[in-house]
């Protein structure tokens, strides 16, 4: 009840100020984090709590049907009177037995993941909490049949059953607890809410699931869906998670820090290596779990679409950098697997976030001056000061920054560090090289002006 008067006692209250207590890391152990969720990623639409018993009670009533649809068991059934088709051992497609033996398999796989879920944390081991998950994945794979389960989807699911379970509340305990909170906490729907929260994430996760037929190329981790052409050839495409990966690196990085990306380059790092489970589990073998909450809570007050994600795998990159660039491909694949400890890092989940939107908002501003027109006076200027001719945020000449808004060169936050590695150029002077950055960045002006329009629009 604590943290019910607490979250609506800001004379101020807005969906505006309840996000930036996310962003700022400003959610504490008592303050009903689920209700927060809820209101990022748009379970309830408006802080109007009125609505929120309507939609509620509509949300866990079509939970409660899907159910209904998709857990079923034929001997209990009988309602088909041809026992060639209604039987066990019948191999009918249209047999309600066949479909039967198939979703238990299913099942029996989810459970299989579910009960290996984050061993150190007993609350995993409960079996009703095992069976509340298998139930969730399992109907969430028969709502999506294009994707179903993927292994790691019980890793996504963990904290937000963790989350909604830790304010569950029994209102029969409480008969003067106002409605609207004992409905929203009601501790009878712990599985629907949660199917809801893991719902609305899988919106933008759920790509990352999509898998292909193994390349023929020389990297074993490289997959691509391969698709019959009209015209008689194979047309061989990248999954989305792959792409989404080598964005990361090869352009996001690049334009960042061209330094590090040519290293990582180099040494011939492919960006799926690290990036496929940062993407996938939403960092969640990167933090500890207690740190995971609060990553979570400004990634989700963000943007809802997990927009934040490519910033945040920027952040971590940036913040590696030193080991990075003072790696061989060993060392440097070893850093990118294993991320620091809590006790290593010294920064907390809050100023990761930070620190992604600022990467963001650079990345923003690099854009709009690379595809802004030429003025007069710089159309008359040498090509080598032209925008779109030389890097506009880095002078290579003098290896000083010329971005205002960068930090200063020395700082002793290693999260204000991020930023300044962001643009450190390091050091080198080899003119074919920084003619080759530009013709990168020139190659990706569109998309450069594409990502600024989105940042600009959020």
């Amino acid at each position: 009840r604590q943290g019910w008067d607490a979250f609506f006692s800001d004379p101020f209250l807005s969906t505006e100020s309840v996000k930036d207590r996310g962003v700022l890391g400003k959610i504490g152990g008592e303050s009903l984090r689920s209700l927060y969720w809820k209101i990022y990623l748009e379970y309830f639409p408006s802080l109007e709590t009125d609505a929120w018993t309507l939609i509620l009670q509509k949300e866990r009533q079509s939970y409660d049907d899907l159910k209904a649809s998709f857990l079923t068991n034929p001997a209990k059934e009988r309602s088909r009177d041809d026992l060639e088709v209604n039987n066990p051992l019948s191999l009918e497609e249209d047999s309600p037995w066949t479909q039967y033996f198939k979703d238990t398999e299913l099942q029996k796989v989810i459970r299989q993941d579910v009960e290996r879920t984050m061993p150190d944390q007993s609350f995993f081991r409960e079996p009703s909490i095992q069976e509340l998950m298998t139930n969730i994945l399992f109907i969430w794979s028969k709502v999506n049949p294009d994707v179903s389960y993927r292994q790691g989807m019980h890793e996504l699911l963990a904290p937000v059953v963790f989350v909604v379970n830790e304010d569950k509340f029994d209102p029969s305990t409480d008969p003067t607890l106002p409605s609207e909170q004992a409905i929203v906490f009601d501790s009878r729907f712990v599985e629907h809410d949660a199917f809801v929260l893991f719902s609305r994430i899988m919106r933008s996760a759920k790509p990352w699931f999509v898998v292909g037929q193994e390349s023929s190329g020389k990297s074993k981790v490289v997959k691509a869906a391969v698709f019959d052409d009209p015209r008689g050839r194979i047309e061989q495409k990248t999954i989305p998670i792959i792409a989404h990966c080598r964005k990361i690196q090869n352009e996001l990085i690049r334009v960042l820090d061209p330094e590090l990306h040519l290293h990582l380059q180099g040494l011939g790092i492919e960006p799926q290596l690290y990036a496929l489970r940062w993407l996938r589990l939403l960092f969640g073998r990167e933090f500890e779990f207690a740190d995971l909450f609060q990553l979570w809570d400004g990634l989700f007050a963000d943007d809802p679409n997990l927009g934040l994600v490519d910033w945040i795998c920027a952040a971590l990159l940036i913040f590696l950098r030193k080991d990075l660039i003072n790696s061989d491909y060993s060392m440097a694949l070893h850093r990118l697997m294993k991320f620091p400890s809590k006790d290593q890092l010294n920064t907390t989940p809050a100023e990761f976030i930070a620190s992604a939107k600022g990467l963001r908002e650079r990345y923003a501003q690099k854009a709009l001056q690379a595809a802004a027109p030429l003025s007069p006076v710089e159309q008359s200027a040498p090509t080598t000061v032209r925008r779109g001719n030389a890097v506009p945020w880095i002078s290579h000449a003098s290896n000083q920054r010329t971005n205002p808004l960068s930090p200063p060169a020395v700082t002793n936050s290693p999260a204000a560090d991020i930023d300044a590695r962001a643009t450190s150029p390091g050091s080198t002077d080899d003119t074919s090289t920084n003619n080759a950055k530009v013709a990168l960045l020139e190659s990706r002006i569109a998309t450069l002006w594409r990502e600024a329009q989105k940042a600009k629009e959020r």
